[in-house]
């Protein structure tokens, strides 16, 4: 995918996490929402889409070691594997930095990330599982800011009457591509195929990340 063309389906998707957020009323924020994550923890997680793409733009890799989207995720997962509860942590220790009013925060980190993406072209970049191409991380992002913007509407549901807006097409797109190629590397297409057109049933729990 070229640059241009990723960055605005990260814009599109940060945009659409950025109005979610924006809907979670202020008595809300400690009312659990995903695993041992509060609404705010789980925003607080979310926001790292954003703030990462800040701090990798900020850190140049100087090899690629990392070909795609999907071979972040698969190492990101063997990491994550070794110390489950960092990402917990992190997730925790992100909502408390989103301060007095989280969703003021979140909108000025999906400013601070746009403005960062579109001031190069497309670099190495440095993430957690080692040098990427900074199109490819975007991907990843738009993916993170996915899945965890439906986990938050879904937590909304259970605390107020608020609406379910779905994801740009684009970037609801990009994420199940990159689920579809995650399952088929883990060797499982042929069961997400048979899945997807009523011709089986994937496990309870099933998760192309785990």
């Amino acid at each position: 995918m070229e640059k241009r063309t990723i960055t605005e389906t990260f814009s599109q998707a940060a945009a659409w996490c950025v109005d979610t957020v924006s809907r979670v009323p202020s008595t809300a924020w400690n009312e659990q929402a995903l695993g041992d994550w509060d609404l705010r923890a789980l925003v607080g997680h979310t926001s790292r889409a954003l703030s990462t793409v800040v701090r990798a733009i900020g850190a140049p890799a100087d090899t690629v070691e990392l070909a795609s989207a999907e071979s972040y995720f698969r190492a990101v997962s063997e990491i994550a594997e070794a110390d489950a509860n960092s990402v917990r942590d992190r997730g925790i220790a992100a909502g408390r930095e989103l301060g007095e009013d989280p969703a003021a925060q979140f909108r000025k980190l999906y400013a601070e990330a746009l403005a960062s993406v579109q001031s190069v072209s497309d670099p190495a970049v440095m993430s957690v599982a080692g040098g990427i191409a900074l199109s490819q991380y975007l991907r990843t992002r738009v993916f993170e800011l996915v899945v965890h913007g439906l986990d938050i509407q879904t937590a909304l549901t259970r605390v107020s009457a608020a609406e379910e807006i779905p994801p740009p097409e684009a970037a609801l797109s990009e994420a199940l591509t990159i689920a579809q190629h995650l399952a088929v590397l883990r060797g499982d297409g042929t069961q997400l195929l048979f899945a997807l057109t009523g011709r089986g049933s994937l496990s309870a729990n099933y998760s192309v990340l785990a």
